[in-house]
């Protein structure tokens, strides 16, 4: 059996094995309190189209995560498992992209562990098998700080690599806002690893004025969403 048939032979029994255990809380385990407010906001985005609670706020934590629960729920139906669908989905994509981010950035070794560290960890478990931001973030966070590496481990600023950073960052950063405290880490790897003058370069700054504008976007939603 060829090395890239049994890496595939793994990663699939590996898979297997994830999405049984993150399965059967899905069905066994009542929904967390939180799920309710994802779900209702869900809801509301298939009745009026934005996720605005009873009381005329918006609710803006995981918003683009309540998107994409919405769309499972006017596909699948009202129930809480449909809903928390796209935690699953996020949670069982991540295995297989840590795994590659690991054997990318650090050899083959790193990746199968990190992979299989991340289908087996019961906090993980939990968190991809609720109606929450938290799967979803995880694979966008985990995106944004690669492609960040790229973004500085690369000999020339490119436009392609900088702004696959920026895209990663705005994903993530709707998906929730926390995301908002990688971005000054980011900042400082760039200065630190290419010194301020790569600052300078347009692609560099190009990327990072998207990032801004991103986060200035995401403020306003937060802002007068509460309105």
């Amino acid at each position: 059996m060829s090395a890239r048939l049994l890496r595939v032979v793994g990663m699939l029994l590996l898979l297997g094995v994830a999405g049984w255990l993150r399965w059967q809380y899905i069905v066994t385990i009542s929904p967390y309190i939180d799920e309710f407010t994802t779900m209702w906001a869900a809801k509301q985005i298939l009745a009026v189209g934005v996720p605005v609670m009873t009381s005329g706020v918006l609710y803006t934590r995981g918003l683009l995560d309540t998107y994409i629960t919405a769309l499972f729920m006017g596909v699948g139906g009202d129930s809480f498992i449909v809903g928390r669908l796209p935690s699953l989905c996020f949670g069982l994509a991540t295995i297989p992209l840590v795994w590659w981010i690991g054997k990318k950035g650090w050899g083959e070794p790193v990746g199968w562990l990190a992979a299989v560290g991340l289908a087996l960890l019961p906090e993980a478990i939990v968190w991809s098998s609720r109606a929450r931001f938290y799967a979803p973030l995880q694979t966008f966070s985990l995106l944004t700080v690669w492609t960040g590496y790229l973004s500085v481990a690369e000999a020339k600023a490119t436009w392609r690599t900088q702004l696959w950073f920026a895209l990663m960052f705005t994903i993530s950063l709707f998906m929730q806002e926390e995301t908002l405290l990688l971005y000054p880490a980011a900042v400082l790897a760039v200065v630190l690893w290419r010194g301020r003058k790569v600052l300078q370069e347009p692609p560099v700054w190009g990327a990072h004025l998207l990032c801004l504008l991103m986060m200035g976007i995401r403020y306003l939603i937060e802002i007068y969403g509460q309105d």
